[in-house]
């Protein structure tokens, strides 16, 4: 690209203001005379762009001159600019919808990392984990056309494709989804028992006393999802609450909790919540054996609002047994007890 002094470049921003005017006209005579320096060694350079400028003007004589010469300068100095303040994010494929079922991921600055724990964790339990059905999967039928002629080669062809097609469309059982918030991973699970599956996972941990991930904090089962509004999220609470307090005798105490937390929400208030889940207890069962208790409770109704999602999920010994589903703070309280217990 040439490169011109400040005495030059001053003579051709006046030859392209002039140009302005005489855009539309027939008549455009430019010359290297209007626009020479006095040392000789620059007129090449001022020839070869006023080529260029006639060659543009004559091209498209009727077209205005900001979409010839200064639309390309504009758009790279909007796309230099634009990097700084504005950051191109695509919208994640799948992302968070009412109705699903899932797990909590917390972490700290890995994700990456918690990701790749997080899924060789669902592998390495899942077949261990009978009790849970999976949704059914679909099959395709091929077809296959008799006419042609088979020779082996052929033959082994259209059996690979047809393994390809027949090849049931099996869903993830384990799929992540977009949650919208950093160090806060949801996987979308079609197992019917989440919270089963991760106790499963906190009992072997306790019984093995090993740590099986570094960067993967908190592994909290979530039962359902709706959309952060007051109205969805009364549905919701009720069809899980009748599971757990419904049918509680006169002879048991039953005792829970609930924990809230609202990230990028500033709308959904903790005060709605615990008055919401007190309100649909007391309508489903009057009991006074159902209490609250805030140090050890039986059952934690666990409240999770990301941007414009809620989960939901009760969840039994959070606090004292489990450790609040830190699978790392478990590993850690069990080898110390076993360590105490020796001593």
């Amino acid at each position: 690209m040439t490169t011109f002094t400040s005495s030059r470049q001053t003579e051709i921003h006046r030859v392209l203001r002039e140009m302005r005017v005489r855009l539309y006209t027939t008549d455009i005579n430019i010359t290297a005379k209007n626009i020479t320096n006095k040392k000789k060694t620059g007129k090449r350079k001022v020839r070869k762009f006023v080529k260029f400028l006639r060659e543009k003007i004559n091209r498209i004589k009727t077209r205005n001159f900001d979409e010839i010469f200064c639309m390309e300068s504009l758009n790279q100095r909007k796309r230099k600019s634009k990097g700084k303040w504005f950051s191109n994010s695509k919208k994640a494929k799948y992302s968070i919808c009412p109705g699903q079922r899932g797990f909590l991921v917390f972490c700290n600055n890995r994700e990456k990392e918690a990701i790749k724990e997080a899924r060789i964790l669902f592998d390495e339990y899942l077949p261990q984990f009978k009790d849970i059905e999976t949704e059914e999967i679909q099959e395709e039928e091929v077809e296959i056309d008799e006419e042609e002629e088979k020779d082996e080669f052929d033959e082994a062809e259209t059996e690979v494709k047809e393994m390809k097609v027949q090849k049931t469309e099996k869903d993830e059982v384990f799929k992540l989804m977009n949650s919208g918030v950093q160090n806060v991973l949801f996987f979308r699970t079609k197992l019917k028992d989440p919270v089963g599956f991760a106790l499963s996972i906190l009992n072997d941990i306790q019984e093995t006393k090993e740590q099986k991930t570094r960067f993967l904090m908190r592994l909290v089962p979530i039962e359902v999802t709706c959309k952060a509004s007051k109205e969805n999220f009364q549905t919701a609470v009720k069809k899980l609450l009748l599971k757990h307090f419904e049918n509680v005798n006169d002879k048991e105490v039953k005792t829970y909790s609930v924990v809230f937390k609202a990230r990028c929400n500033q709308d959904f208030s903790k005060d709605m919540v615990i008055k919401v889940c007190g309100e649909t207890i007391k309508e489903i069962n009057d009991s006074p054996n159902i209490k609250v208790e805030y140090k050890k409770p039986d059952l934690v109704i666990m409240v999770e609002v990301m941007k414009g999602n809620c989960c939901l999920g009760i969840l039994p010994k959070y606090f004292d047994f489990y450790k609040k589903y830190n699978l790392i703070e478990l590993a850690a309280a069990a080898n110390k007890a076993a360590d105490d217990r020796n001593v």
